[in-house]
């Protein structure tokens, strides 16, 4: 048995066997000390605390059948730039493009570099410690029989917030995998009859949470819009 088929016996890689003549020979698979290695905290702040940079596609690139080796007049690429809490996305927008300028200078290329921006949004991040959100948690732990995990997301909803002047609060129904926005979109009949037991109770919680009216409150309110202007 050779080293690689080895490494792949353990438990981490029971399917290698009948994967063995498919797509995935020979690549060698992590054992259990190399996943360890990657730091759980930096994985999650990387996917929901910092920025990052999606590509949409490559149009007027050669995609017909063949292996023709001429190239475009002319390539347009489209990518997004998801942006975080802080980050307004006008300045952002004007520091992506700049350095992008500044790549295409530097090459010395003689083709001509243009961009344009579509448009933008700024980010939304929402305070779980406010009653609206306590109701929420309340709401679903009582349907679904679980804590619900507190996540940060690609959600961009701060117009709420500006029109109303108070916190939103962004329910899930679906599952990560129910191609949210995309063909084939999907909705398990589970999540929906238990979607509408969450909202039910969630308004039954919001409903009978008590309101203070003291000054200790209006001040806290107070801090919260400050902090809510700083988020959107």
């Amino acid at each position: 048995m050779s080293k690689y088929e080895t490494a792949c016996s353990s438990k981490i890689c029971t399917t290698h066997q009948s994967r063995k003549k498919s797509f995935y020979f020979p690549v060698l698979c992590p054992l259990v000390p190399g996943l360890q290695s990657y730091d759980k905290v930096d994985l999650l702040r990387r996917r929901w605390c910092l920025p990052s940079i999606s590509i949409h596609g490559i149009e007027h690139s050669f995609d017909k059948p063949g292996a023709p080796t001429l190239i475009s007049r002319k390539v347009m690429g489209k990518f997004s730039v998801r942006v975080v809490p802080a980050q307004p996305p006008k300045k952002i927008a004007q520091k992506v493009k700049a350095y992008l300028e500044q790549l295409h200078q530097l090459r010395g290329s003689p083709n001509r570099l243009e961009i344009k921006i579509f448009r933008d949004g700024r980010p939304f991040l929402g305070d779980h410690t406010v009653k609206n959100y306590q109701a929420a948690a309340r709401a679903i732990t009582r349907v679904w029989q679980k804590e619900p995990d507190l996540t940060r997301d690609g959600a961009a909803i701060p117009v709420a917030i500006e029109s109303t002047k108070k916190d939103v609060i962004l329910i899930p129904m679906g599952q990560s995998l129910d191609f949210q926005h995309e063909n084939n979109e999907r909705l398990a009949i589970r999540n929906y009859i238990n979607g509408i037991k969450v909202f039910i109770n969630y308004f039954f919680e919001l409903a009978s949470a008590e309101n203070e009216d003291s000054e200790e409150e209006e001040q806290r309110q107070n801090e919260r819009e400050k902090w809510r202007l700083k988020m959107v």
